[in-house]
């Protein structure tokens, strides 16, 4: 029987990070992971928020996440789907500090996978263009290594 209010799931691995940029005092970032499912071809666009966030790690450049998964189900009402992977570093008195972003979109995925069924990527960070020149202007810096299977529902 087909699942009515979703199409199918996500599955992803978040593996690491490299070369992130600094946004602590210390010469460090406290860096952790929120992922976003959004459709692309909506007009305004229509985002399930946080829907996932990694645990943080401390005091690092380079974090590892010991291949925390997470699985991410897609609702039918989404014609196309994209997977936005947002780098912050979490500070507990300022609020969080923006360090990135790349997307993935469900369409290419599917043609790219392996043969198991696995796309590991590695995705260069990049800013939002509707983040403010002025933080555009802090720079922005590093990839995040993850890996995301699509298992379609009946």
């Amino acid at each position: 029987m087909a699942n009515a209010k979703y199409m199918g799931a996500l599955s992803v691995t978040l593996h690491n990070a490299k070369d992130l940029i600094a946004r602590d005092n210390n010469g460090k970032s406290d860096p952790f992971v929120k992922f976003h499912l959004f459709d692309p071809n909506k007009p305004t666009e229509t985002k399930i928020a946080d829907i996932a966030k990694s645990t943080v790690k401390k005091a690092t450049l380079d974090p590892v996440w010991d291949d925390e998964t997470y699985k991410i189900e897609v609702p039918r009402s989404f014609n196309s789907v994209c997977l936005r992977v947002e780098v912050f570093d979490w500070d507990i008195a300022s609020g969080d500090d923006y360090m990135g972003e790349c997307e993935i979109l469900l369409d290419k995925l599917v043609h790219s996978e392996g043969k198991d069924g696995i796309s590991r990527r590695t995705c260069r960070l990049t800013s939002s263009t509707m983040l403010k020149k002025t933080l555009r202007a802090q720079g922005i810096s590093g990839t995040v290594e993850l890996s995301v299977s699509y298992v379609m529902y009946k």
